[in-house]
């Protein structure tokens, strides 16, 4: 169950991101921004591994039948 533990990364990134537009701090919003993507990429990474598909096979097989096609 390794695909919840970005979920208290984004609540707290989450958390950031609202006091730091609140208050105008621009550096902490763009962080908490970038973390906050980081986490759900990595949390629908993981739940597609728990689940048992392999995204990264899809993805490199779509660019390897657009490789193909080309030649």
């Amino acid at each position: 169950m390794y695909f919840l533990l970005p979920l208290p990364i984004i609540f707290l990134s989450a958390i950031v991101f609202r006091v730091s537009s609140f208050y105008g701090l621009k550096i902490f919003k763009k962080i908490s921004k970038i973390v906050i993507i980081l986490s759900i990429i990595y949390f629908v990474y993981a739940y597609l591994a728990y689940k048992g598909i392999d995204f990264l096979v899809y993805v490199m097989n779509f660019f390897n039948s657009i490789i193909e096609f080309l030649k």
